[in-house]
């Protein structure tokens, strides 16, 4: 499903560590209008795109934020993401406002706001935005979404200062934010105005453990537990979160467009010539049963770090995973945005092994058949058919 990120602004009320964004350059109109807003979510609905997700900088610095929401309402977008640090949340009038834009599309499925939390201690989460006074009023917001009935979940950025503490931080959701949808965890997406402070990027499998203990606890409990797609890394780096990669890539369509005031792109994240600029692999790497579906691992993480954390997996290790003996019917949907059409599926075909599905019947691929094969042999699959 083509998606639509549409970055409002530049501008924000925090000053995170680890911000992707930053600020405008040079020359750059800092926001959109309510007009251009208007006029591009009536564009990019006419071109295809059936979610949107609102981002910035902070969107609720922008007064007329409910009228974009309403707008893009109003166009039929399936669903409306707001992505937000919830400060100026901690206003339940300003939350009201957002749900009388909403009107009838203010229910799960429909309306998601996502709110970023780094840290259930106040110290460490106001270190990491710099922002003194930040913390209360950010959980205060997300109460306030809950409390309005609006479908909330977490984004919590991983860094070297809150790792150790993902399984606490779990539990700082289930207990003080009752009611959330889920957590979307990440890693530091690293762009130039933020390389000084990689110091705060972890080291891989070092955190691999305490996510893997986070992710049981929300799910044991109902809760969602997902991985943001500027925060993909290799999944012999994710522990026992492997289905974390394979549900990340296949819920983000590449075909899908980023926009802000300097420019409108593809989303980039699982391009291959984002890839090869900004990644790299070991040798090793290709004897690994994932290579295929693999990125690499960022360039700055090698440089400051080193390649010897990847581990490869052999085919006897994708044994190792649950074998239900059932087929699965998985039919090809070709991703436009793809240079290799297979590439798709052959991250779906690693998601049902992660489901534990071992059979599977391909319905409506007319690529190369033996090169997916190959792969679904690697990884675990007793018998792979293709049909019409």
């Amino acid at each position: 499903m083509k998606k639509f990120f549409f970055s409002l602004l530049w501008d924000c009320n925090e000053d995170c560590l680890f911000c992707a964004k930053g600020r405008a350059p040079a020359g750059v109109k800092r926001r959109f209008s309510l007009r251009e807003c208007a006029a591009l979510l009536k564009k990019k609905r006419l071109e295809g795109c059936r979610e949107v997700s609102l981002d910035g900088g902070e969107p609720t610095l922008l007064k007329y934020l409910p009228e974009i929401i309403g707008t893009a309402a109003r166009l039929g977008y399936s669903r409306i993401e707001l992505l937000t640090n919830a400060v100026a949340l901690a206003d339940p009038a300003k939350v009201a406002a957002i749900k009388r834009a909403l009107g009838p599309r203010a229910r799960p499925g429909r309306f998601g706001a996502c709110v970023s939390l780094h840290s259930h201690s106040r110290a460490v989460s106001e270190a990491l935005t710099r922002s003194p006074g930040t913390f209360d009023r950010t959980v205060q917001g997300a109460r306030n979404l809950l409390s309005a009935g609006l479908y909330t979940t977490v984004y919590h950025l991983i860094t070297a200062r809150n790792y150790r503490a993902l399984p606490a931080f779990a539990d700082f959701v289930l207990k003080e934010l009752p009611g959330a949808g889920g957590v979307t965890f990440s890693y530091i997406y690293p762009v130039s105005h933020n390389l000084k402070h990689m110091s705060i990027y972890p080291r891989l499998s070092k955190v691999a453990p305490y996510l893997s203990r986070a992710v049981k606890r929300l799910r044991a409990a109902g809760l969602e537990a997902g991985l943001s797609n500027c925060g993909i890394i290799p999944v012999c780096l994710m522990g026992k979160c492997g289905s974390l990669f394979t549900e990340t890539v296949i819920n983000n369509n590449v075909s899908s467009e980023t926009c802000d005031t300097s420019k409108t792109e593809p989303l980039p994240f699982f391009r291959e010539i984002f890839n090869k600029q900004n990644k790299v692999k070991p040798a090793s790497c290709a004897a690994c049963a994932l290579d295929p579906v693999c990125g690499g691992i960022w360039k700055f993480y090698a440089e400051r770090y080193g390649t010897a954390e990847l581990r490869p997996f052999a085919q006897k290790d994708m044994l190792r995973l649950p074998a239900s003996g059932k087929t699965a019917v998985l039919k090809f949907r070709a991703d436009a945005g793809r240079e290799d059409p297979a590439a798709a599926l052959l991250v779906r075909l690693l998601d049902l092994r992660y489901r534990g599905f071992d059979r599977v019947k391909v319905k409506g691929f007319t690529g190369e058949g033996e090169a997916v094969r190959a792969f679904a042999r690697n990884i675990g699959f007793a018998r792979v058919v293709f049909s019409k």
